[in-house]
């Protein structure tokens, strides 16, 4: 259980409000995504990118070593997919161990017009999750679940504006093994097989990765059995490995070159500054953000707002004032240099009525997982050695020296309420055919659902096979893994919508998808009850 701190409850008479973001008067123009990014630092070179003499990340509009980097930008928009047969956001299925600590949590924003600034012109390429969408990055033991956000949630966030220097093309098809991370548009062209023609270079894409400030927005509340409104904050100094390659390519850039489309790697400076670099980015400023209240119900209600703490470290308490029907959320950081300091607190805003009405509340519903059935595990592998019999059936990578049992992470989302299957870092091992019972850390998710509304179940993992990579750095999320393979695998989502609380009543018995309907799915279409089945219960609380 969390600790709590409470603020006052306040009560006003509040008229109307909405959140409005920050402008971006006087913003660079979008960057050039072919030339802009190898004046920057990045380098298209794959065997660089995992020896360490280049970096996966460097500044857009990178400074010269004798001045500070760019500063962090901000932006605000909506949590939404660039194609929508695309999760907007999600856990990585794959990552390079050279420049993680553990997977990433990823996020598509399509900002606001004041932000679109941020785009790169390869921004635009592709029909992928991150078409037309600002993609952030951040590692998912760094960002607090609790405010992780949902498809349609409005958030800001502030972050180190990159190139992702390990992508620098777009496959022209779905079918190019080049598609998928860590691989996508790397390398390309003359490097993809079996044809070249399946990749054009477009140049790298910008994104924000690490943020360091995270706005979430929720309404309604899926915690308020009151039908609040609710505003997640997180903000941290953890930089983690990518924002500690973006500030080494800063301060060690390669040597110039004569042709800037061959430049030089980067020296063994930067390589030395990688294992010393400090874990930590400044967060001092002054924060505000804007709550609304959800609509007035009743003439005699009253406003009520609080916050409650959810991990902060060495950060004070928000401070909460009524602005209009809405909520002003500040507070100022002052993070002194190499010292950890987290943000992380809920804020709820909503009405409570002074006299009876007959006004429905929101529905109490409690999700129970009651078990995982594996039926692939997705491992072993049909490469190296003889390939076992069946092996066919595990994947549709069929370069994968990898053996049973499997090392899986799997992650779900209760309407924006997200957690995981096995506590602590997330990893556990599969057999084909097991069937495993939650363990009695993994306690039920109790959500409220309003009036007239639904609510989805969203379950997605990834199979780890990526740490031999690395042998020295295994990923935090999924350490005891040592095997090596063209990418990991991913087992299939699960998402189960219900368009009313009562529609979702009772046991529910649900399949992964495969390749053929999830993009993200390595499960062969063979297995016709995919990778996995979840069963769970859901019950109305009264």
């Amino acid at each position: 259980m969390w600790a709590k701190r409470f603020l006052p409850l306040v009560t006003a008479a509040l008229c109307g409000a909405l959140l409005m973001p920050r402008g971006a008067a006087g913003s660079p123009p979008a960057p050039d995504a072919h030339t802009r990014p190898l004046q920057d630092g990045c380098q298209r070179s794959p065997g660089a990118l995992l020896t360490k003499q280049s970096p996966e990340w460097a500044y857009v509009y990178n400074t010269p070593p004798s001045q500070p980097p760019p500063p962090p930008q901000w932006v605000s928009g909506v949590v939404r997919s660039g194609n929508p047969a695309f999760q907007a956001v999600h856990t990585a299925g794959g990552d390079l161990p050279q420049g993680h600590n553990a997977y990433d949590f990823n996020v598509n924003i399509l900002p606001d017009p004041q932000y679109t600034f941020l785009l790169g012109s390869a921004n635009y390429a592709g029909n992928g999750e991150e078409t037309g969408r600002l993609h952030t990055e951040w590692e998912d033991l760094t960002v607090k679940k609790f405010a992780w956000p949902e498809p349609g949630n409005r958030i800001m966030e502030k972050g180190s504006w990159v190139w992702d220097c390990g992508h620098w093309g777009t496959p022209t098809n779905v079918f190019s093994p080049d598609y998928w991370l860590p691989k996508e548009g790397q390398p390309c062209p003359g490097q993809v097989l079996p044809d070249p023609s399946q990749c054009v270079i477009t140049g790298e894409r910008t994104e924000f990765h690490p943020y360091r400030a995270l706005w979430t927005r929720r309404q309604p509340s899926p915690h308020s059995p009151y039908g609040d409104n609710e505003g997640d904050i997180f903000v941290s100094t953890d930089k983690t490995p990518a924002g500690q390659e973006a500030d080494c390519a800063h301060k060690f850039p390669p040597p110039p070159s004569p042709d800037p489309t061959h430049p030089f790697l980067y020296g063994p400076d930067y390589q030395a500054c990688l294992e010393t670099e400090p874990d930590w980015q400044d967060v001092s400023g002054n924060y505000s953000f804007l709550l609304p209240l959800p609509p007035k119900l009743s003439s005699d209600a009253r406003p009520v707002f609080r916050a409650v703490d959810r991990g902060s470290v060495n950060a004070p308490a928000p401070q909460l004032k009524q602005e209009g029907s809405a909520v002003r959320v500040t507070f100022s950081l002052h993070s002194a240099p190499n010292q950890r300091l987290v943000m992380a607190d809920q804020v709820f805003a909503g009405w409570r009525q002074t006299l009876r009405h007959t006004i429905t509340p929101p529905t109490h519903l409690r999700i129970t997982f009651d078990k995982l059935k594996i039926h692939r595990a997705q491992a072993p592998g049909c490469n190296g050695g003889t390939p076992p019999p069946g092996c066919q059936l595990e994947s549709t990578r069929q370069n994968q020296a990898t053996t049973a049992p499997g090392d899986w992470n799997l992650y779900w989302d209760v309407n924006g309420i997200w957690g995981q299957w096995a506590p602590g870092n997330g990893e556990f091992l599969t057999t084909d055919g097991q069937t495993l019972t939650p363990s009695p850390q993994l306690k039920p998710v109790d959500l409220y659902v309003a009036p007239s509304s639904g609510w989805r179940l969203y379950v997605h993992g990834r199979e780890c096979d990526l740490n031999a990579l690395d042998p020295a750095n295994p990923f935090a999320d999924c350490p005891t893994n040592q095997e090596a393979a063209d990418d990991n695998d991913v087992q299939g989502e699960i998402i189960d919508s219900y368009p009313s609380a009562l529609a979702s009543l009772g046991t529910h018995r649900s399949n992964a998808a495969t390749a053929s309907n999830d993009p993200t799915s390595t499960c062969p279409d063979a297995n016709a009850a995919g990778c996995y089945s979840l069963t769970y219960t859901v019950a109305e609380v009264k």
